[in-house]
């Protein structure tokens, strides 16, 4: 979502509603990849899982 949307509780309801869909279908966890919104996850019960590290080599 932009930043300019951020604060104003849709993301967090669309999240919200996915994730009660999940688990209504049985889905017994998910994985969110590649974010810099932990915060927002941890909201959700989400947690780390894995860390990334970027690498770059000048040619």
């Amino acid at each position: 979502m932009s930043k300019d949307l951020r604060g104003k509780g849709y993301g967090g309801a669309l999240l919200d509603v996915s994730l009660g869909h999940l688990r209504e279908r049985g889905v017994g966890g998910c994985i969110i990849d590649w974010t810099d919104l932990v915060d927002f996850y941890s909201r959700f019960g989400f947690k780390p899982y894995r860390q990334y590290a970027m690498l770059v080599k000048a040619l």
